[in-house]
């Protein structure tokens, strides 16, 4: 056409991930969401488009259904258009394509359902995209996408070439594709309103139809800044674009169906601008950055298998499906994206995410289980799994009974990294996080610590003397004289009806001396088939010359489901009692150190979700225990952010040549103990 005019979609993405902290929904709510809906309404001349991940479109229809009402009413008059995507916010990329439509097609019914329409766009979490994603995108019936212009940029566009949209298929599936302003971004609310309309006038071309597309999380505005400078802010622009009469408000939807995409682009990987930097390049990065984020994300597809497993079981049986859909359905909550990545916040470093992921994912295998029961009988036996479970070329070993799953790692110092409890309280207690250089903690006065093994459970020391308890929590270096906590451990597997038993064994070193003398560290793991327990037998063998003085430590880092933010204020602690056990019983909680010269059995407990998890060991002798902490910036400040209780306890061993000592521990998870 051959008018000065520029199109202008306005689109916003809410968003709060699965496991929010309710008194968090609430505020973000009050903060942001509402002063949204108050915006729709005052300005009824600018057409909005909007994604709501279907996660909070439940939470917001269970809370405050009014708010739904008042959308359907704004979509009724056409001032608002839905965009779909996945139900639960995964990103897209790294879950199966099957999962992909499934996640897609639940989220389109939905708004059918909800709104009375379905969705033609996508909106993609944390926008990542590769180019694989036509496909199924387009199977799923959507028929466009927004895509950050910086992917153009990377494939050699110039920004005059990103007013327009384009076409992109993949195996012949076809799709349109919207570029996402990157400069409107970084001007609106951090400029003054003027900067933004002077921006979309340099971009109005006569006779042509150019499109700038701005988004922007709705959390920018009243949640990340002052409220009512936002609001007013937002008023004021708003005014300012329905006076301007070059401005064209529309849809998306509404601009495909009036002007043709320019042409075909083949875009490369990529997300938005910072995503791409805080991955490396590639969001798949994560999963090599963050072993807790491969763990969640190589447990989904495991997970996932078991499932389609179950299903080809039940299908030859003539089985009822019901448990399986649940189980699908729970792992479709565990695909949230949030937990598995960080930026300059949040993500994996939220305890309370992470767990949530596990609750959903075991649910989803407890579902399963049941499923099976039903067409098998009871379980009979602990289902013992040697697999490469996290892809990186080292087999581990999965042991499954009746009530936990304990994930070993034979190669890396024997450590216990996963300890599912399949009870009325579904929750990981090894979903910790190791501490970790980030690149904006360089600009720190203080540098946080560093952990130089993951932080999981059975991590065996050898403590050089003298060392402190503030020098182990703080990794002062060379704390540790032996070579058995992140080294290979042989291993064998005994299975005798309703136990089974991994004998796992190291000949290693103690290094004081400044060489090696030889040490053969043997732990065999017995796991029932039908208590929520694990036994660890101990046994320390002197098989050199000389004799050795040892203080022999097994280190394990615990977590109980959590329902705080960062760090538990004083309320909050209050429901995280711990108990030490020994000549004298000690009351302490989740956040205090400490040192215990004869204790035997550490409690934890969580009395909001009733469940309790026990250590003990078979003889007095010292503890140390204390909060694993990790320090990362939040939304306003660097903040200490609390990832497990360290239970450490000590065995000084005296050993001649050819001495042995043994002790065993054990642990044991149950509902109830608080009372």
């Amino acid at each position: 056409m051959s008018e000065e005019v520029i199109y202008y979609p306005f689109v916003i993405h809410f968003h709060q991930p699965i496991g929010q902290l309710e008194r968090i929904l609430e505020r973000v709510y009050r903060q942001s969401y509402e002063l949204w809906l108050r915006n729709f309404e005052r300005h009824p001349e600018i057409k909005f488009t909007v994604h709501f991940s279907g996660c909070l479109l439940e939470w917001i229809n269970e809370k405050h259904s009014d708010y739904i009402d008042r959308l359907k009413e704004l979509a009724g008059y056409g001032q608002l258009e839905f965009i779909g995507g996945g139900f639960y916010e995964p990103v897209l990329t790294i879950i199966p394509d099957e999962d992909k439509l499934a996640q897609i097609r639940l989220f389109s019914s939905y708004l059918k359902e909800t709104f009375g329409s379905e969705p033609a766009g996508c909106w993609l979490a944390e926008r990542v995209w590769e180019p694989s994603l036509a496909k199924p995108l387009a199977e799923a019936g959507l028929k466009y996408v927004l895509i950050d212009d910086c992917h153009f940029r990377m494939a050699g566009y110039q920004e005059e070439e990103t007013f327009h949209a384009y076409f992109t298929e993949e195996q012949g599936q076809r799709l349109s594709v919207f570029p996402i302003n990157e400069r409107l971004r970084y001007l609106m609310l951090w400029e003054p309103q003027e900067r933004s309309i002077e921006y979309l006038n340099r971009a109005v071309k006569p006779g042509e139809d150019r499109i700038v597309v701005y988004i922007t999380d709705a959390e920018k505005y009243g949640e990340w800044t002052d409220p009512a400078w936002a609001e007013a802010w937002l008023d004021k622009y708003l005014s300012m674009v329905e006076r301007t009469p070059w401005i064209v408000s529309l849809h998306l939807g509404e601009y495909l169906r009036a002007h043709s995409p320019k042409g075909l682009v083949y875009l490369p990987s990529a997300a938005y601008d910072k995503m791409v930097e805080w991955s490396g390049g590639h969001f798949r990065n994560f999963f090599t950055k963050y072993p807790e984020s491969n763990n969640m994300h190589k447990k989904m597809l495991y997970v996932r298998e078991k499932i389609k497993e179950a299903e080809a079981i039940a299908e030859k049986s003539g089985s009822s499906t019901k448990l399986l859909k649940k189980a699908w359905m729970e792992l479709y909550k565990g695909q949230c994206n949030d937990p598995y990545w960080h930026g300059l916040f949040g993500g994996v470093y939220l305890p309370n995410l992470r767990q949530v992921i596990y609750q959903h994912l075991i649910q989803a295998e407890m579902a399963v289980d049941q499923a099976l029961e039903h067409v098998m009988g009871a379980k009979k036996r602990i289902r013992v799994v040697e697999r490469d479970f996290d892809y990186d070329g080292r087999l581990e070993l999965l042991l499954e009974s009746q009530s936990l799953n304990i994930y070993i790692e034979p190669d890396d110092g024997g450590n216990i990294f996963e300890l599912d409890y399949k009870g009325k309280v579904a929750h990981n207690f090894a979903s910790t996080l190791t501490r970790r250089r980030e690149a904006y903690q360089d600009s720190w006065a203080q540098k946080p610590s560093v952990d130089w093994y993951r932080r999981t459970i059975l991590r065996d020391h050898l403590l050089r003397p003298g060392l402190t308890l503030k020098a182990f929590l703080d990794v002062e270096p060379f704390f540790d004289q032996g070579d058995f906590t992140t080294q290979k451990f042989e291993h064998e597997v005994f299975e005798s009806g309703k136990e089974v038993k991994v004998r796992l064994f190291r000949l290693g070193n103690e290094w004081s001396k400044g060489y090696g003398r030889p040490l053969l560290v043997t732990k065999t793991i017995s796991v029932p088939l039908d208590s929520a327990t694990l036994s660890v037998e101990y046994e320390v063998k002197n098989v050199g010359r000389e004799p050795l003085e040892l203080r022999f430590a097994p280190e394990s880092t615990v977590i109980p489901p959590v329902v705080f933010e960062y760090v538990p204020d004083q309320k909050e602690l209050s429901e995280y009692p711990c108990k030490i056990v020994g000549t004298k019983t000690v009351e302490t909680n989740i956040m205090a150190e400490g040192i215990e010269e004869t204790a035997k059995e550490f409690f934890i407990m969580d009395k909001f979700h009733d469940v309790a998890i026990k250590v003990g060991w078979s003889e007095p002798t010292e503890l140390w225990f204390g909060p694993l902490k990790a320090r990362a910036q939040t939304e306003k400040e660097p903040m200490p952010m609390y990832q497990g209780t360290i239970i450490m306890p000590i065995f000084r061993m005296e050993l001649p040549p050819n001495g042995i000592q043994s002790f065993h521990m054990k642990f044991s998870i149950k509902e109830g103990m608080h009372e």
